[in-house]
């Protein structure tokens, strides 16, 4: 578990904090099993050896998601990316590659393509290091629109001879062009040669490979494919392959020329050095025509020529022999450098790859074959040299399948040796997308009537939209692995789309939970169902009751409450959402809500339909049942009722009683309208009504009373917003446990956050602090829930989610009393210093706290050693705003195993200070 503690703290004005940025969680949920499109291993390669551990590290993209990550090597390599890189928009990630040693400082670097960005295309290069960060230190903009500048990259090679490597990048479309960047100590991104096809060629760039000595002159050289060569005799997509010799002064006319002579037979699509094949002192090259299922060798040599000095042929015709080729290094450690060669359309498109082991003759019959796992999967679409990863003296090699699962790839790794086999020695599944996990949070009471409540988060996406809901059980340290996990029902889709906690709807003690999922088509209609989870000693995954409407298309469940008796029987009730339901004599999406009343025989629950009063009403859009604004005993009923853009909509509210009155006693304008518990403490629910208007927001405040007025008694304002933010409530929790609830405010902008405002006699307009997110998005706060006293210490916790964070989502839990605590220590001025604190407990057994101060924004690393000086956790790797900063550590390294007794050191680390202090574990 990590917890970190954030704040911000800026001046106070008349004793009330104006706003104290806070961004502080007990326990950080994240959910990993959802099958995403990402287009993992599209692009694989060695990243060099990017911590100078000795072992060859290996980057994978997957450029849909705009990632890239990168494993480092090892004796034992895993499955967990040591390194995720990311960029918003374009296609980060499409192409990857070691970049060798661009500055000289001892580390390898890797260099990242993405051609779409701004139209124009970018690439990254981000510099090794002990402790590498994911910031980009040097950023190449192409300068052409539609350029797809990025589209390929290469490093590793010293064209120039200077002692540092230099890079390759490729910008195929319109004519083409390719642009070499000189490494160097102070290396820039202004490029330093640019490379032209010839005329009326095009993609030229296609392919870019630079680290290899064909001439055995001592500077490497450059091999451009142009995939697309347009020739007079109209041999359309017949590519040229381009050689221009390393030089002091390297110029760029063209040294060597290699042409395609079919039509259609995509020459050049891909080429690469293939190192020396044949031990002879000069590299060689391998290019790809797959469109004809074949692949040439060129040996180097003092006067290289364009004659093709070996001819490899597919199996089997429409293969995509040699649409990605590759030198393996040398896998089995004979002398001789090996190639390796995809055919991702075999059998099927599951897809093989072929190496030819090198030899003094070499031959073109493949000595080793390797195949995918399944039908369409691609395996073999991009192939490459990994390194020495286990640095063990044999190459490694890498093969992806980016379309191993729905459009999830993976990529496979396969250590050399003196007898190499066709058995993956490691599988790196792809980076999982789109689980949405957190897009609902819910309270559910107390379900096993243990005296702590509980509580369920959703994941709508998992498993390509079948959906899934994890149930949380509270106890006094805080659940952080779920007690129960429940797939979708009867095949539904977006199973747990909406959930809610309603309370104890057959009155035996424990409380209940509901779930709303899709169940088919009607007439090509969508139809939705409920169901019901009763509570007990031992919760079952079975549905104890479904709920349903008889209208397809209806939005039915899209809203649910529950906790409220609203027609004082004492058991709980339940009202359903259907707001795009038609009505019949009022019109189409008039919509409906269906109130459901408690009751001991689920065969016997009697329903009252309430139903909008206009077409396109979408009555139901927003409702709530958990509060009683007249304090007579009886729930009461809020429902808002969003009409078309021109009108300001309408909230109805309906006073519970026996038995109900279907006819509303107030109505106020309004699109949204929600409980927030007793703000004031008199005794009667409050409520509120939040809206958006020209990117600003503001929160209408209603105290309850005996006579119910249509004139707010206060109004929450909120700043301009960068984006169309929309204001969500929470309330009935009490955070402080003074005795007034409290209200919780979800804003999703540029970056979402939440306010906080703590009740009072006499609460102002003002947040009493603002809760940000981990990173600058607009899902922060997306969905919010108070959930009670989970750890049952009398103050009431909350949690936050954000749905876009690590890639599939992630909820926050706040606990009520540590936030509060929390609060009063950040009062204090730190002085304007890094500090770094002893950790606390020292020595210790389990886990231990680690405190630091930030002066001013800085980039912050904060790593654990042992006593060899050996890295053995990260804990904190990313830019941080000024304040104070906790980190639970639990006495574990990077790989989750538990340390051993001894001395340790813990290192924070900023652009400019470098702070060690040291710790004992005792076991």
């Amino acid at each position: 578990m990590k917890l970190i503690l954030i704040s911000i703290l800026l001046f106070t004005n008349l004793g009330h904090l104006i706003s104290q940025d806070f961004s502080q969680y007990d326990l950080k949920f994240t959910e990993n099993n959802i099958i995403g499109n990402t287009n993992f291993g599209n692009s694989v390669s060695s990243a060099g050896d990017l911590n100078n551990d000795g072992f060859d590290d290996l980057i994978v993209g997957a450029y849909t998601k705009s990632i890239a990550l990168i494993y480092f090597g090892g004796a034992l390599l895993d499955t967990i990316p040591d390194l995720i890189l990311t960029n918003e928009g374009g296609y980060f990630g499409y192409s990857v590659s070691t970049a060798g040693d661009v500055n000289g400082d001892g580390f390898d670097d890797v260099v990242i393509g993405d051609y779409v960005y701004n139209s124009k295309g970018r690439a990254y290069l981000y510099f090794g290091g002990l402790n590498m960060d994911n910031d980009p230190d040097i950023i190449f903009d192409g300068s052409d629109e539609i350029s797809s500048f990025g589209w390929s990259v290469s490093g590793a090679g010293d064209v120039n001879n200077d002692g540092y490597d230099d890079l390759a990048i490729g910008a195929p479309y319109l004519k083409g062009k390719v642009y070499i960047f000189f490494g160097g100590s102070n290396m820039d991104n202004v490029f330093d040669i640019e490379f032209y096809g010839m005329d009326k060629s095009r993609g030229f760039g296609h392919q870019v490979s630079l680290n290899g000595d064909v001439n055995n002159d001592g500077f490497d050289d450059l091999i451009v494919s142009a995939s697309h060569q347009v020739y007079a005799s109209l041999l359309f997509n017949s590519g040229t392959g381009y050689v221009f010799m390393g030089d002091n002064n390297m110029d760029n006319e063209a040294d060597v020329i290699l042409d395609g002579n079919g039509r259609d037979d995509y020459f050049a699509y891909s080429t690469a050095n293939a190192g020396d094949v044949n031990n002879d002192g000069f590299d060689d090259i391998i290019v790809g025509s797959f469109g004809s299922d074949n692949c040439y060798l060129y040996l180097g040599s003092s006067q290289m020529d364009s004659i093709p000095d070996v001819l490899f042929t597919s199996e089997n015709e429409n293969t995509n022999f040699g649409k990605s080729v590759s030198s393996t290094g040398d896998v089995n450690a004979d002398g001789f450098d090996d190639i390796l060669i995809g055919s991702e359309f075999s059998d099927n498109k599951i897809g093989k790859s072929f190496i030819f082991f090198g030899n003094t003759n070499i031959n073109n019959i493949s000595t080793l074959t390797f195949e995918g796992e399944k039908e369409n999967s691609h395996f073999g679409n991009s192939v490459s040299y990994g390194g020495d990863i286990d640095n063990d003296g044999y190459d490694d090699v890498i093969i992806g399948s980016y379309k191993y699962d729905i459009s999830t790839g993976r990529a496979y790794v396969y250590n050399g040796s003196a007898i190499v086999d066709t058995i993956a020695d490691l599988t790196l599944p792809g980076i999982k997308t789109d689980n949405f996990f957190g897009s609902k949070i819910a309270h559910i009471g107390d379900a096993n009537n243990d005296g702590y409540d509980d509580y369920m988060i959703n994941a709508t996406g998992f498993s390509n939209g079948k959906g899934r809901v994890y149930l949380y059980s509270g106890n006094n340290l805080f659940p952080e692995k779920p007690f129960r996990i429940i797939d979708r029902i009867d095949n539904q889709r977006n199973f747990g789309f909406n959930i809610a906690g309603v309370g104890d709807f057959n009155n035996d003690g424990y409380d209940d939970f509901i779930t709303r999922g899709l169940v088919g088509f009607v007439s090509n209609y969508e139809k939705y169902e409920c169901n019901l989870f009763l509570g007990g000693t031992s919760i079952d995954l079975v549905s104890d009751q479904a709920f349903f409407s008889d209208i397809s298309n209806d939005s039915f469940g899209s809203t649910i409450s529950g906790f409220g008796d609203i027609n004082g029987d004492t058991f709980s009730d339940i009202l359903i959402g259907a707001m795009e339901s038609t009505v019949e004599k009022v019109g189409i999406n008039a919509g409906k809500c269906y109130i459901y009343f408690g009751n001991t025989n689920s065969s016997n629950t009697e329903i009252i339909t309430l139903n909008g009063e206009e077409p396109y009403d979408y009555f139901g859009k927003s409702i709530a049942t958990n509060g009683d604004i007249n304090n007579d005993g009886f729930s009461d009923v809020l429902i808002s009722a969003i009409g078309d853009y021109s009108t300001d909509g309408k909230c109805y509210i309906y006073f519970g009683g026996a038995p109900f009155d279907t006819v509303p006693e107030v109505i106020l304008p309004g699109k949204e309208i929600a409980f927030i518990g007793d703000i004031n403490n008199d005794s009667f629910s409050d409520f509120v009504i939040p809206s958006t208007n020209n990117l600003n927001w503001k929160i209408d405040l209603f105290y309850g009373g005996l006579v119910l007025d249509t004139i707010p008694d206060l109004t929450l304002k909120g700043e301009n917003l960068h984006t169309m933010g929309i204001g969500i409530t929470e309330g009935i929790g009490d955070f402080n446990s003074d005795g007034f609830d409290d209200l919780l405010i979800g804003v999703n902008d540029w970056p979402g956050r939440a306010y906080v405002y703590l009740g009072g006699t006499s609460l102002d307009t003002i947040p009493d602090f603002t809760i940000i997110g981990e990173g600058n998005r607009n899902t922060f706060a997306w969905s919010l829930s108070i959930l009670g006293d989970v750890n049952n210490d009398k103050y009431d916790d909350f949690m936050i989610s954000d749905i876009h964070n690590e890639f599939n989502g992630a909820t926050y839990l706040y606990s009520g009393q540590n936030f509060m605590t929390s609060i009063k220590t950040f009062k204090e001025v730190y002085p304007n210093t890094l500090k770094l604190f002893q950790n606390y407990p020292n020595p210790f057994n389990s886990s231990t706290i680690i405190s630091y101060h930030v002066p001013k924004k800085s980039k912050i690393k904060l790593n654990i050693y042992n006593a060899l000086g050996q890295l053995v956790r990260k804990l904190v790797n990313e830019r941080q705003l000024p304040g104070n900063y906790s980190i639970i550590w639990n006495g574990k390294d990077n790989q989750g195993l538990a340390l051993s007794s001894g001395i340790y050191f813990y290192n924070l680390v900023t652009e400019v200070q470098n702070i060690y202090m040291k710790m004992l574990i005792i076991k």
